[in-house]
């Protein structure tokens, strides 16, 4: 139901919504359902046993829905004023890139950039850790290539987090605008992505420690990143 609410309140179009009135209790949800098929938004009305059938969650919620999976362009984000934006390229666990779009969101981020056809941005996982948030970004495709060219050509820097870094994170100014690219968390970056990074930072972690949550290594360098971009104004 998070998920529903999240994406009608993001002005998201909407294909078809899915409801077993009996199941659905929430006063909010019924409210956006009635406007939809006001709107015209084709509502399927089914009974709870078939709801439970198609949930893939614990709790049946009594609201499901179709939205369209298009991503966007490099092109579309040039003149964009959002803090920072997020590239990966993969990453073993879809919850820990949830974590990120949810925290990438909080600090005003634009949205995630998906390097290759590995990652599957639009993961059911992805979206549920997201905790609504995933609605409120802008998905990107792309290639390494297509994205080393626009780098060049529009001048952005792409900082990588890597662990042999010299420089670590806090100690850096990041401008606003800027990618933070972040591996996942068997391979870390990966070297193709690596080597279009302008700046490459490290987190410091204790010598007994060998590695770090991705989603919690992504959000401390999005945290960072509005942390300088604020100081700078």
């Amino acid at each position: 139901m998070r998920n529903f609410v999240a994406a009608a309140d993001a002005g998201r179009s909407i294909d078809q919504i899915i409801v077993s009135p009996v199941l659905l209790r929430s006063a909010l949800a019924q409210k956006l359902v009635r406007h939809a098929r006001r709107d015209g938004t084709i509502v399927t009305e089914i009974s709870p046993e078939q709801f439970r059938r198609l949930s893939k969650t614990r709790q049946a919620s009594g609201i499901a829905c179709v939205l369209p999976s298009g991503t966007s362009s490099l092109a579309d984000i040039v003149q964009t004023t959002a803090v920072c934006w997020l590239v990966v390229e993969s990453m073993q666990s879809p919850g820990n890139l949830g974590t990120m779009l949810r925290t990438l969101a909080a600090v005003g981020g634009g949205g995630l950039i998906v390097v290759g056809r590995h990652l599957d941005a639009f993961d059911g996982a992805v979206i549920r850790a997201s905790m609504g948030a995933f609605f409120r970004q802008t998905i990107v495709r792309t290639d390494v290539r297509e994205l080393g060219d626009w780098l060049g050509q529009h001048r952005r820097t792409l900082v990588g987090a890597v662990p042999n870094a010299d420089t670590l994170f806090h100690q850096t100014a990041y401008p606003r605008g800027c990618l933070i690219a972040v591996g996942d968390e068997r391979r870390g970056l990966q070297p193709r992505l690596s080597a279009l990074c302008s700046q490459r930072v490290r987190i410091p972690m204790d010598a007994t420690v060998d590695s770090l949550n991705a989603g919690v290594a992504g959000s401390l360098l999005m945290y960072e990143v509005k942390r300088s971009v604020d100081i700078r104004g």
